[in-house]
């Protein structure tokens, strides 16, 4: 028999990791002291830190994979949940590293399932401390519930929402054999987007369950440049209108009035060759294109090479 024999009705714990000693104890002890058992898979993007070497000590039950580099956070999903799929899981939970959840979360969130047509449920997340809801998580909460969360009947509403960020996701093997994998164009932030985009699309649902709390300890984290740096962001908003089933006829328009919006933003602030901005943008539009265009849909499709 297999190390990994098939499991049913089960969850697999993914746990994409980078220089994440910080938070290594809290996130997985987490999971162990879970109400209902998870296994965990630990994919590290080529951490500068003693982070694997941490998690091989205290952590001995993850089964960790090392990346030579850094594939970004879908790259890195992508090899744990094609793992996590080909082992017959019924669930798979993506974590973020610096995050952690209560101990009846994940049972709470695999019952929402049994209601039929979701794809994605998600627990109400909270700042690390867990004094207040976590600023962005509101904020994508308003936007794509079309609520404010105050509202919410926190005895176990389920709220279907447009978008809810990947820093806890429930998710079924039927979700990912009909929507996939994260679409490889995405490096770091855009590729959830992306997903709940096409998961909306082919008829399931994104979900928010408010009697499941979850934490989120990126407060005091420093931006990085996929999230900040203004020319990134831009390429990131094209290629979700690009990619997104619903959206695409509209993309010209899109381009056009956010490269003026860019123009404006650069001349106000003094920033340095505001046209060769919008050539930039001009060009990686016309790569997004290509992509668009050369791009095999089954490089998305789980179920046609689960190898590693």
């Amino acid at each position: 028999m297999e190390k990994h024999e098939t499991k049913k009705k089960s969850i697999c714990s993914i746990v994409v990791t980078y220089n994440a000693k910080k938070w290594v104890d809290r996130c997985f002890s987490s999971l162990f002291e879970s109400n209902v058992p998870t296994d965990v898979i630990a994919i590290d993007n080529g951490s500068s830190d003693d982070t694997v070497q941490h998690l091989k000590e205290f952590f001995p039950m993850v089964e960790v994979i090392q990346n030579e580099k850094n594939l970004g956070f879908g790259g890195a999903n992508n090899m744990g949940m094609k793992l996590a799929y080909r082992r017959g899981y019924e669930y798979v939970f993506l974590v973020n590293q610096d995050a952690w959840v209560e101990q009846d979360t994940l049972g709470k969130l695999v019952e929402v399932f049994e209601e039929g047509g979701f794809g994605i449920v998600a627990p109400l997340q909270f700042n690390g401390e867990g004094s207040r809801y976590d600023s962005r998580f509101e904020k994508q909460f308003r936007k794509g519930a079309g609520r404010n969360i105050d509202s919410l009947d926190v005895n176990g509403e389920v709220v279907e929402t447009k978008f809810v960020n990947a820093a806890f996701w429930m998710m079924s093997k039927y979700c990912l054999e009909k929507v996939g994998l994260f679409h490889p164009y995405f490096f770091h932030y855009g590729e959830d987007n992306n997903y709940c985009q096409r998961v909306r699309y082919l008829g399931l649902k994104v979900g928010v369950l408010s009697s499941a709390k979850a934490f989120h300890d990126r407060e005091m984290r420093t931006e990085n440049n996929h999230r900040q740096n203004l020319k990134v962001k831009l390429f990131r908003r094209l290629a979700l209108l690009c990619f997104d089933p619903e959206n695409d006829q509209r993309l010209w328009s899109f381009y056009t009035r956010n490269i003026l919006r860019v123009m404006k933003f650069s001349l106000k602030k003094q920033l340095s060759n505001p046209f060769g901005l919008m050539y930039a943008g001009l060009q990686e539009l016309l790569k997004i294109r290509r992509f668009q265009a050369n791009f095999n849909s089954e490089l998305l499709d789980i179920r046609k090479d689960n190898r590693l």
